[in-house]
């Protein structure tokens, strides 16, 4: 399972930066997510891709309750492509807490971006048994 949650930053309806997850904390590993998102403007040449995790105990959109783990650009991305260009975004997690991210533009279908991070955002059998018996004690000594 996964301890938190990765997304990455984006443009929200209102033109603000925010976080968007595609991996949760709990998710069952290993995973694969995939996600379009769009460019901002026409003829975008570069776009950059935000990954994030999950700051505190639960996912939040603001950009200040996540932490960037990851940055990288997509560059050389011939012009003619409209505002709204899909990019697709897939997040890939394995049982060793490795986080790979690619991110693929449709003018650039041949040189998709990967970036790899190490992450200690997996949770063994024995790890999540571990916490279940912990939240099973405290709700005996509560209830």
């Amino acid at each position: 399972m996964v301890s938190r949650g990765f997304g990455v930053l984006a443009l929200d309806r209102f033109g603000e930066r925010s976080a968007v997850f595609l991996v949760h904390r709990n998710d069952r590993l290993p995973i694969a997510v995939r996600r379009s998102f769009g460019t901002v403007r026409d003829d975008q040449d570069v776009v950059t891709v935000h990954v994030v995790e999950q700051g505190g105990g639960v996912e939040s959109t603001r950009v200040d309750d996540v932490k960037i783990i990851a940055q990288a650009d997509i560059t050389g991305i011939p012009p003619g492509f409209p505002a709204g260009t899909p990019i697709e975004i897939t997040f890939r997690m394995g049982f060793d807490g490795i986080l790979e991210v690619t991110a693929l533009h449709e003018g650039l279908a041949d040189r998709p971006l990967t970036v790899r991070v190490e992450t200690s955002a997996a949770l063994s059998q024995a790890d999540v048994a571990r916490e279940r018996d912990a939240v099973a004690r405290l709700r005996r000594r509560e209830g």
